[in-house]
C-alpha cells in the first residue's frame, strides 16, 4: 500500500501550502481531485491579492509567500479551486440536517491577473461581459451531512478543521486531543515545509 500524505497545520489557510508542496513533490498525482472539507465554516470567501495567486504554481516560495501573506483562514480554497486544485468540493458540515444540491459554479480572475477573483453560479449574468474575466475555472461544490453519502468519483483530498467536532466530546479535561491508538502505517511521515 502506498503511504498517504499527511500534513498537519496550524492555521486552516496552511492547507493551501500544503498541496502545493505535495504537487511539488508528487505527493498527489496530476489530474482532477475532490476536496472533502471537514469544517464548520466554509472557509469560500474571495480574497483580494496583491501578489497573482498564478505564482502559486510556480514555486514552493511563491506559495508559501501568498500562503502567509495573502491568505487568511476564510479565503484559502476559492484561490486552490482556480489553480485547479481540486474542482469537485464537498463540505461536510456538523449542523448540514441533509445533503445539499450540487451547485455547479467557476471562479473568474479580473484580467486573467489571478488578484481578484468573483464566484459565479453556472447561469452567469454577467456571461455577456466576459472579456475582463475570461480567465476562470469550473467547480462544483455540495454541502454534506453526516448521515449522507458522498460519491466523487475522483481522487479525495482531505481537509480537517477541528472546530467540526464539538469541545466537550473531543478535548479531555486537561485540554488535549483524546485520539484513540491506532494504526498509523499507512501514512507518510509529515513533512515540515519551510
Amino acid at each position: 500500500m502506498k503511504p498517504i500524505p499527511c500534513y498537519i497545520c496550524e492555521e486552516h489557510h496552511e492547507a493551501f501550502l500544503a498541496w502545493h508542496h505535495a504537487i511539488f513533490t508528487g505527493a498527489i498525482e496530476p489530474g482532477p481531485r475532490s476536496l472533502l472539507h471537514v469544517d464548520w465554516h466554509a472557509d469560500m470567501r474571495c480574497p483580494q491579492l496583491d501578489i497573482s495567486v498564478h505564482d502559486a504554481s510556480r514555486s514552493l516560495r511563491a506559495a508559501h509567500d501568498i500562503t502567509y501573506g495573502e491568505l487568511g483562514i476564510a479565503s484559502f480554497l476559492i484561490p486552490a479551486a482556480f489553480l485547479g486544485i481540486f474542482s469537485n468540493i464537498g463540505w461536510l458540515h456538523p449542523q448540514a440536517a441533509s445533503n445539499g444540491e450540487i451547485s455547479r459554479q467557476y471562479v473568474r480572475s479580473l484580467r486573467e491577473e489571478g488578484r481578484h477573483f468573483i464566484v459565479c453560479q453556472d447561469a452567469d449574468p454577467w456571461e455577456g461581459l466576459t472579456k475582463p474575466w475570461e480567465d476562470r475555472a469550473y467547480f462544483q461544490s455540495r454541502v454534506l451531512s453526516l448521515s449522507g453519502a458522498w460519491d466523487p468519483d475522483l481522487p479525495v483530498l482531505l481537509d480537517i478543521d477541528l472546530d467540526f467536532f464539538p469541545a466537550a466530546s473531543t478535548l479531555a479535561a486537561n485540554g488535549r486531543l483524546k485520539s484513540p491508538a491506532r494504526n498509523l502505517s499507512g501514512f507518510s511521515r509529515t513533512a515540515t515545509i519551510f
